[in-house]
């Protein structure tokens, strides 16, 4: 898969994990809440935004269709100031370098971000996706290693790498990132990620498997 808004991850993960969130939460306050009066007390304190569709920031502005240039034009001051605030921007304006497709700029602020915290997984998973958008497959499998021995649990990483592995064509290493990515998250995403892998790799029966899965969430 190439590029996506966020690397790194994914929306439908962060939203999805929002969701459950949301509802656990308001499960919990119920049964500490037994009293009508109260729990209607504590309800209305909660976030309306629960369970809602949550727009992904970068440097303060919200992720809309084609307004990369203001969230460049944001990161900017933010950098220049410098602080613990400059690191992320760095990562942020990165993205939004690769989702116009200036890759070479976006490496640059994802190298700037990882040199400021080397243990920043969403910059090495950006640099990952930019270097094999350019076709450095080999550079971009690197940095998702790392990105993979930072937080091994993290499922969007293994699809990154995944992604790299398909575009240089190792399909056997593609398919077992998806099969770790799902069984970290099984988000229909990954399953149809893994269904097309099974298309390019021939293997039409696993493919309709995977992606009839996939349509099922």
């Amino acid at each position: 898969m190439t590029s996506t808004v966020t690397p790194p991850g994914r929306a439908h993960t962060g939203e999805r994990i929002m969701h459950r969130a949301g509802l656990l939460l308001l499960t919990f306050l119920a049964v500490l809440a037994p009293s009508t009066t109260l729990a209607a007390s504590i309800f209305s304190r909660v976030p309306f935004t629960i369970g809602m569709k949550i727009k992904e920031h970068r440097c303060g502005v919200a992720i809309e269709n084609n307004n990369t240039d203001a969230i460049l034009k944001a990161c900017d001051p933010i950098i220049a100031k410098g602080g613990k605030e400059a690191q992320k921007a760095y990562r942020e304006r990165g993205d939004a370098h690769r989702d116009q497709g200036d890759l070479l700029r976006a490496i640059t602020d994802y190298g700037q971000a990882i040199k400021l915290d080397g243990r920043d997984q969403r910059a090495y998973v950006g640099r990952c996706r930019a270097y094999s958008m350019r076709g450095e497959h080999s550079r971009a499998i690197a940095d998702c290693d790392e990105a993979i021995r930072i937080d091994p649990k993290s499922a969007y990483v293994y699809s990154a790498r995944g992604s790299a592995h398909t575009a240089k064509g190792e399909l056997r290493l593609a398919i077992a990132d998806l099969d770790k990515a799902i069984e970290l998250d099984a988000s229909g995403v990954y399953y149809e990620e893994r269904g097309r892998i099974y298309e390019k790799a021939g293997e039409a029966a696993r493919a309709r498997t995977n992606l009839d899965a996939a349509a099922g969430f």
